[in-house]
């Protein structure tokens, strides 16, 4: 098993136990969105978090699991493959897999810090730039942007 794997199944139970909240490090999703921009948005909050972050699908918005298919799974992988690769200004590796949680199959879907930041939007200026924080996706400020990019 990949070692970031299991820090994804420890992020997941962390964030699931005692109360169910998502962290800055992994976002739950109970199925694929067909909203490719706010994707791309949480790549970028991603790449721009230190040490990057997790997606787990088949997890829903109140923490109980949501198993997707195998089709599904797939669909996923090959849909943010593409939205990684194609909707970033900065082209963006992203790894996956899928494990058993508590009797479940959950789909994780690894992306790493950029070490070029901030990572933003493909098509926009670079404070089309986005972050985690409180456990969910947001706009960095102009700031933040400027900060990211003097480090």
């Amino acid at each position: 098993m990949n070692h970031w794997v299991e820090t994804a199944i420890q992020l997941l139970t962390k964030s699931l136990h005692p109360i169910p909240q998502e962290l800055n490090e992994i976002d739950w999703k109970s199925g694929l969105s067909d909203k490719s921009e706010r994707l791309a948005q949480h790549i970028s909050a991603f790449t721009n978090y230190p040490n990057g972050g997790y997606l787990a699908f088949g997890i829903g918005n109140n923490g109980s699991p949501m198993p997707l298919g195998k089709n599904e799974m797939d669909t996923v992988v090959q849909k943010l493959g593409n939205i990684a690769r194609n909707n970033l200004a900065q082209p963006v590796g992203i790894e996956h897999a899928v494990t058993d949680y508590k009797g479940y199959p959950v789909l994780f879907i690894r992306i790493p810090e950029h070490t070029d930041k901030p990572v933003h939007l493909r098509g926009s200026d670079i404070f089309d730039s986005y972050k985690r924080s409180a456990g969910q996706t947001v706009r960095l400020s102009r700031h933040e942007v400027k900060q990211l990019i003097a480090i």
